[in-house]
């Protein structure tokens, strides 16, 4: 971010994509979904769903009509990986450009149609993209991260790649009837029963950069 832009991109399987939606269909196509809310008081939540040919729904505080001013997206399908970059000026938000330190709420979504629909989030989603918004502070000299998953968590198989040389990925998977396992980068887990609880943290020294609990059943 900067002083009067939001940047968000987000990196996805891009193999047999379907975008066939228009308007507020794009929702059932192959699609990402981004949802930012200034402060921590949810008054105002912007929404945008974005389909792999670049079409674009978006709405505020879940009425359509709302159109973003001088938002912008750029979709890319390349070697089996689809890339969107979107640019969010603060201004279209109503708000001014956030302060270190300031906390929003944010929740970056991926749809998958095929081989069967699946439903991924950045932050703990129980049946609503809109209720996994995670707490996001704005801090200009954090480090960047990413955190990688491989498996689903109700397949009872996952595996936790590296955040980045700067932080640390931590938490403990909690299922229901066993012991709980810390977590950590490299960490491998295999039949561990199908329901329970995954809290996952990434931190920079002191700092929190990315805390969620994630339930499966």
């Amino acid at each position: 971010y900067d002083a009067e832009n939001l940047y968000l991109a987000v990196r996805t399987p891009g193999e047999k994509l379907t975008a066939d939606g228009t308007d507020s269909t794009i929702c059932w196509d192959d699609a990402i979904e981004l949802y930012v809310s200034p402060g921590r008081t949810r008054s105002k939540v912007a929404h945008w769903i974005v389909n792999s040919r670049g079409r674009v729904y978006s709405e505020l505080n879940q009425k359509s009509g709302w159109k973003a001013p001088g938002f912008q997206s750029v979709s890319k399908v390349s070697g089996g990986v689809w890339t969107l970059e979107a640019k969010i000026p603060f201004a279209s938000l109503g708000v001014k450009a956030p302060a270190d330190g300031e906390v929003w709420e944010l929740n970056f979504c991926r749809t998958v149609t095929f081989p069967k629909v699946v439903y991924t989030s950045f932050g703990p989603s129980s049946g609503s993209y809109l209720a996994g918004l995670v707490p996001v502070r704005f801090d200009s000299g954090a480090p960047a991260y990413a955190v990688r998953l491989n498996g689903n968590l109700n397949t009872g198989h996952i595996e936790f790649g590296a955040a980045s040389p700067k932080c640390v990925l931590s938490g403990k998977l909690r299922p229901d009837g066993s012991p709980e396992q810390p977590v950590a980068a490299g960490g491998k887990f295999r039949d561990f029963g199908d329901t329970g609880t995954l809290d996952l943290a990434v931190k920079s020294g002191s700092n929190t950069l990315y805390q969620a609990e994630w339930a499966f059943r």
